[in-house]
């Protein structure tokens, strides 16, 4: 998710990792264009949410993600090289869900919508189904 004073960028969980790559960089998408534009800004805070890692686990379990390293090193090596922080998962975001509409049924997306409303901060994403919701976007 996008930072307080930008917006953080959310490793896209569907995305091949590559050791030792920015996180915006992560994958050929729509998004990675702007997002890299973002993400060169030293003083942008980029934040990954536990919801991404959480997926990207899951992802990585059930054979949809490949991963060269593993999710943990990979998490570690990101949040070290690129000063990513990592954004709990905390109750109001739960919450949060409440007031969320059903245009999209995705659980995790609808965490980082709840995350990035809650916390104000930006989202990237090359989904179409967030531009449905009042959350801040950069694509």
């Amino acid at each position: 998710m996008p930072s307080r004073r930008g917006g953080p960028v959310p490793v896209p969980p569907a995305c091949r990792a590559r050791e030792r790559t920015p996180p915006a960089c992560l994958c050929d998408s729509p998004v990675t264009i702007i997002a890299n534009e973002y993400y060169r800004e030293s003083s942008n805070r980029i934040y990954l949410s536990i919801v991404s890692v959480w997926e990207m686990q899951i992802k990585h379990q059930i054979g949809k993600l490949r991963l060269d390293i593993p999710l943990k090193e990979l998490i570690e090596e990101q949040r070290d090289a690129n000063a990513l922080e990592i954004l709990p998962l905390r109750l109001n975001h739960i919450f949060g869900l409440q007031n969320l509409p059903l245009h999209h049924k995705d659980p995790v997306d609808r965490l980082l919508m709840v995350q990035s409303r809650a916390e104000n901060i930006r989202l990237a994403s090359s989904d179409s189904m967030f531009s449905l919701y009042d959350v801040s976007l950069f694509w």
